[in-house]
């Protein structure tokens, strides 16, 4: 079994399919680490440095990954008979290496029907608006067959049966433990509290932000001050009082005098349409609204300042 699985991701560049491929290079990644084999992602952005020749890290990297995702947006689709794209230029090393590697089209939801030498391919199909819904839960299952279908984590004497088992409940651990984050910097998202002990983060870099919380009741939950291991560069949580989200776009637009500041956990267990400031250890904030609390979940829309 090898240690590594190298997958490299080709896209068209656009703000959407940006954010839709920042989570999935960071899903992919495997950051709480379930996965007995490691995956090596590789994109333009995340993989290059500045200098870099791009033609040659597009060339020299896609073909000697082991998969190719290809995310398929109308975009996408236009560009790869456009001569001069990226595009055009990586299906073109797509087409001519397709014997060495393993194409996994991505096909995104509400767009034209994957066409040229994707049009054979079984493609999975995925609503990147909000990628971390429980809706594509069956994409991402997908997804992860696909990459390890040959995976070798258990003993290989035990019946194929035995093994399929195995593998499938460690890819389901793999999709609940790695979904719960939101790369960008305004939004909604769906937090699942009996995943990863109730632990979300939003955001990335200087302007990532981790959360926390547990159900007090089905319509109402607690949220907690996470605090990382630098005693000296603290998060701070506040309750909003009378502020609403909307009218919330600057730290200049919060009255101290209106926030009620939690140490660790409220006093109260807080319901639909509480306000929420956090404050990261760069002194970033980000305001969000409760929304939605159901038995297991609960909806935030937030916005980094």
């Amino acid at each position: 079994m090898k240690n590594h699985i190298s997958v490299f991701i080709s896209y068209a560049w656009n703000k959407q399919n940006k954010d839709f491929v920042d989570w999935l290079y960071t899903f992919l990644s495997d950051k709480n680490k379930v996965l007995e084999q490691k995956i090596n992602v590789f994109m333009d952005r995340n993989s290059t440095r500045l200098g870099d020749d791009l033609n040659l890290f597009m060339t020299g990297t896609l073909i000697n990954s082991d998969f190719v995702i290809c995310l398929l947006d109308n975009e996408y689709l236009e560009r790869m008979d456009m001569p001069g794209t990226g595009v055009f230029q990586e299906v073109n090393e797509i087409k001519k290496n397709k014997n060495n590697i393993q194409i996994i089209p991505i096909h995104v939801y509400g767009h034209d029907q994957p066409s040229g030498v994707f049009n054979k391919l079984k493609y999975i199909t995925i609503n990147i608006n909000n990628p971390d819904d429980n809706k594509n839960i069956d994409a991402y299952q997908q997804l992860l067959d696909k990459i390890f279908s040959n995976t070798d984590t258990v003993n290989m004497l035990k019946p194929k049966g035995y093994k399929c088992g195995i593998d499938n409940l460690i890819k389901k651990a793999f999709i609940q433990e790695n979904r719960n984050f939101n790369p960008r910097l305004s939004g909604t998202s769906t937090i699942n509290t009996a995943f990863n002990n109730g632990t979300f983060s939003f955001g990335s870099g200087q302007q990532l932000f981790t959360t926390m919380w547990t159900h007090a009741s089905n319509n109402e939950v607690y949220s907690y001050n996470v605090q990382n291991s630098n005693s000296q560069r603290k998060q701070y949580l506040y309750v909003c009082t009378q502020k609403k989200y909307e009218d919330i776009n600057n730290p200049l637009d919060v009255d101290v005098n209106e926030c009620l500041y939690i140490s660790w956990s409220p006093e109260k267990p807080f319901s639909n349409g509480t306000v929420l400031l956090w404050i990261n250890e760069h002194k970033i904030m980000m305001v969000g609204k409760i929304s939605d609390i159901s038995k297991d979940s609960l909806k935030l829309t937030y916005k980094i300042l």
